[in-house]
């Protein structure tokens, strides 16, 4: 079942506005991933960034991804929202991303989320 809702949400480490409005689908289904990045990921990840936000880019217009963005002091790590039909959709997320391709991420998760309607 899915429902279009309107959402205002702080991206603009994706090149969106800050709190640009937008419509998302809400499936029934929402999972969380979870990175962990190596120590030094703010040296690393210019050369791949452009590739990485792209990818984001690319699955929220086909409505997968909710919202994501890297833990705050330290850098460690990321979660990443999506609102797809199943887990091998996050999976494909990951195989593509080029933080995963290139050693940025050392480890991740990838959980069911059970979210409270509003």
């Amino acid at each position: 079942q899915l429902q279009s809702r309107l959402a205002k949400f702080p991206f603009q480490n994706f090149g969106l506005r800050r709190t640009q409005t937008f419509s998302y689908q809400i499936r029934d289904k929402h999972y969380l991933l979870h990175y962990q990045y190596v120590s030094d990921v703010l040296d690393k990840r210019p050369a791949y960034r452009p590739g990485h936000l792209d990818l984001i880019k690319d699955f929220h217009r086909e409505g997968k991804l909710v919202m994501g963005g890297a833990y705050a002091e330290p850098v460690d790590g990321a979660v990443i929202v999506f609102s797809c039909d199943s887990e091998k959709e996050v999976e494909e997320f990951v195989s593509k991303d080029p933080y995963h391709e290139n050693g940025l991420v050392t480890e991740y998760s990838i959980r069911e989320w059970t979210v409270v309607p509003l």
